[in-house]
């Protein structure tokens, strides 16, 4: 960033007041990406009628260049190639086109989106995220499988990267840390992200394009801010990484009095962990007892709990200032007649 940011300066713009502090902690929270824990391949499978398609991917050379070419269809399909007619009206298609041409440099011939191979790690995530028949073994053994035989060519697969992702270890960051040290899993090229040297199969964050501006984040803005040219994309995320490290380091000393702290990058030496044989993007997850085993994390948030307004029911800072029982517990101790202190 070329500066820091300390505790201090943040202070003496938000306030020094811990419900001043716990105000901007809650309302930033919604800026940022959220934290789901460490997040893993289940082995839940997307329900078949709700598996959708909205183009696939090949490989093509070009003047001695590979080049990922992303071919998209007119709208969503289903695993045997058939219209979704649900989905015809849907913007996926023209939304995934943005955000790829907005997230690489991509060159568009003929109707085909040609991504140089130097993006091979975004565009693993790419295919992920937004659900691209990888028909060239980028992160499917699916045309391994053919080759040997075990599935016919015109087969409907549902490959691992399909499936639902889930929890397997929980975390204590406040939001998403965003860090961008990415690798794949050696065994079937699926791409993840390390953190505090856990491996992570989250979602990529992508930078979204105007069309989608209600769902802007922190990068969102910085990248309009810096001018929206291809040159400053990794500076954003770097950026933000930053950032979200600082919120999260912050929430930890939240009630200390002692909150000496600073913004620095993150450091990819902390972050990365080590592959061997044993690791492995899968776990073996189910949890059908909930009653929507199809359900995915791409926009969850595990902070997701309506809040409570029983325990201190009858009190002024609960009746007539609106906050909730974690709220009091938060900023008051569990004492809602702190309330009048605050001034």
């Amino acid at each position: 960033m070329g500066i820091s940011i300390t505790s201090s300066m943040l202070e003496s713009v938000i306030g020094e007041e811990r419900y001043k502090r716990f105000n901007f902690l809650k309302n930033i929270q919604e800026l940022f990406y959220p934290c789901n824990g460490y997040l893993a391949i289940s082995g839940i499978k997307s329900n078949v009628e709700y598996q959708k398609f909205i183009g696939f991917l090949t490989k093509e050379v070009d003047n001695g260049e590979l080049y990922y070419v992303v071919h998209f269809y007119e709208s969503p399909v289903d695993l045997f190639g058939r219209t979704i007619e649900w989905l015809l009206d849907s913007d996926y298609v023209e939304i995934a086109k943005q955000v790829l041409l907005r997230n690489s440099n991509a060159k568009v011939i003929n109707g085909k989106y040609f991504v140089h191979e130097s993006f091979e790690f975004f565009v693993k995530q790419f295919v992920m995220a937004y659900n691209i028949d990888d028909k060239c073994g980028l992160v499917s053994d699916k045309e391994r499988m053919i080759e040997l035989g075990y599935l016919p060519k015109d087969n409907a697969y549902q490959p691992l990267y399909t499936n639902c992702l889930r929890n397997y270890e929980d975390s204590e960051n406040y939001i998403c840390r965003g860090g961008c040290f990415g690798d794949s899993d050696s065994q079937n090229g699926i791409p993840f992200f390390w953190c505090n040297k856990k491996m992570c199969v989250r979602r990529a964050h992508f930078l979204l394009p105007p069309s989608k501006w209600e769902k802007y984040c922190f990068a969102d803005f910085l990248f309009i801010i810096l001018g929206q040219s291809p040159d400053v994309r990794e500076s954003v995320w770097r950026v933000n990484g930053e950032i979200s490290q600082f919120i999260c380091d912050y929430k930890q000393v939240f009630k200390s009095n002692e909150r000496n702290i600073c913004s620095k990058p993150l450091d990819e030496i902390e972050e990365r962990g080590i592959w061997d044989e044993t690791s492995s993007i899968y776990r073996d997850i189910f949890d059908y007892e909930d009653g929507d085993e199809y359900e995915d994390y791409d926009d969850y948030s595990s902070d997701n709990e309506e809040p409570t307004y029983d325990r201190y029911n009858g009190s002024y800072a609960q009746d007539e200032m609106g906050y909730s029982d974690d709220d009091i517990d938060t900023i008051f101790d569990g004492e809602p007649d702190a309330y009048w202190n605050i001034d």
